[in-house]
């Protein structure tokens, strides 16, 4: 009999929320990425993205966790960056892509600063010329910051493929040595992704 009123008692509590969740609402809730927990455990950094029925597009937000109390508050950037890691001279220092460039078409930019300093101020650290994705860093005895990323690569060279700068071919067609030439519904193209490694300085230059 208790059994019975304590489910009685749960469907009354929880119909009402059922009732009131819509598809709308269920796709424009917020999406949270994984925790990105910094060197001391203490913050974590992750991203919240919202679709917005209204205008019909996404925001991303990037928020900062404190792991002991739980509660958050949004990061002094926005939907530009893509990716983050956490290194440099203090455990609050960061590594991020941020997806635009201003001086080159489709590329991406590196920077670095210290979510706890009392201003924000980041510094470039290299200008990329490709969409560059998979940052990974380390940090050297001697306090240097390495780091490799990936993008699609020329077949002829090797260098970092970027679309926009890309020269369109006078014609559509396509000349294959193999007979897989299509994976699904799309043409299997010429560029491969690579590794690029470079060193975190002002004057950063990438190796494949």
């Amino acid at each position: 009999m208790a059994a019975k009123r304590a489910a009685a008692f749960a469907l009354g509590i929880l119909l009402p929320l059922a009732n009131s969740l819509t598809i709308e609402g269920m796709l424009g809730a917020p999406r949270r990425s994984t925790a990105n927990v910094n060197p001391s455990g203490k913050l974590a950094l992750f991203s919240s993205t919202s679709y917005n029925w209204d205008t019909k597009k996404s925001s991303t937000t990037w928020q900062v966790l404190d792991v002991a109390s739980g509660k958050t508050k949004e990061a002094p950037f926005g939907s530009e960056v893509s990716e983050i890691v956490w290194i440099g001279d203090t455990d609050t220092s960061i590594l991020y892509i941020n997806g635009t460039n201003d001086n080159i078409a489709g590329g991406v930019t590196l920077y670095t600063a210290d979510l706890g300093a009392k201003k924000f101020s980041p510094s470039l650290v290299a200008s990329l010329e490709a969409p560059f994705q998979g940052l990974k860093a380390a940090q050297t005895k001697s306090g240097d910051i390495n780091f490799v990323v990936n993008a699609l690569a020329r077949w002829d060279d090797g260098s970092a493929y970027n679309s926009e700068l890309a020269t369109s071919p006078a014609t559509s067609g396509r000349v294959y040595d193999s007979n897989y030439i299509r994976h699904w519904d799309v043409y299997i193209a010429s560029e491969r992704y690579a590794i690029f490694s470079g060193p975190g300085t002002s004057e950063s230059k990438l190796y494949c």
